[in-house]
C-alpha cells in the first residue's frame, strides 16, 4: 500500500471540464483504487491494534497490575504506530470523499452540457449581440461608481 500523496490526490480530484469523456472513464478506476487502498489501511490498522492489545495485556498481567479498559485504552491511544495509521486512514477517507464529490460534479457538468446551459452563441449575429451586451454591462458598471 502506497502512502498518501497529497499532490496526486489533488490532481486526481481536479476536473478538466474540456475533457469530460476522459474524466468519466478514469473516475471509477481512481475511485476503486483509492477505496481498495483505504480498505487495506483499515485492515493494517485493525491488525496492528489487535497485536498491540495482546502485547499490552501480556505486559500488564505479567507485571501483576490490574488490567482495566481505561489503562488499555490509554496505552493504545499513546501508540505512535496506531496514531500514524489513523492519520493515513483519515487522509484516504478524505480522498474517497473528494472523489465522490468529483463524481457528483461531473454529473452536474454533463447535465449542464446536455441542457446547453453553458453553450456559446452559434451564429456571428448572436456572438456580436453577446459582445455588445457584455460591453454595455461593463459601461453601465463604470458609470455607477
Amino acid at each position: 500500500m502506497d502512502s498518501f500523496n497529497k499532490k496526486q490526490a489533488v490532481n486526481e480530484t481536479t476536473i478538466n471540464e474540456h475533457d469530460l469523456q476522459n474524466e468519466w472513464i478514469i473516475q471509477p478506476l481512481v475511485f476503486l483504487e483509492t477505496s481498495l487502498g483505504l480498505t487495506e489501511l483499515i485492515h493494517q490498522r485493525d491488525t496492528l491494534k489487535s497485536k498491540k492489545i495482546t502485547e499490552i495485556t501480556k505486559e500488564i498481567l505479567k507485571s501483576g497490575s490490574k488490567l482495566t479498559d481505561a489503562s488499555l485504552k490509554r496505552a493504545l491511544e499513546g501508540d505512535q504506530e496506531l496514531i500514524d495509521l489513523d492519520l493515513e486512514v483519515g487522509k484516504f477517507k478524505a480522498f474517497v470523499s473528494a472523489l465522490m464529490q468529483k463524481k457528483s460534479s461531473l454529473e452536474n457538468l454533463v447535465t449542464l452540457l446536455i441542457n446547453g446551459l453553458n453553450a456559446e452563441p452559434k451564429t456571428p449575429e448572436e456572438k456580436t449581440a453577446m459582445k455588445e451586451s457584455i460591453l454595455r454591462g461593463l459601461k453601465n458598471g463604470k458609470e455607477k461608481d
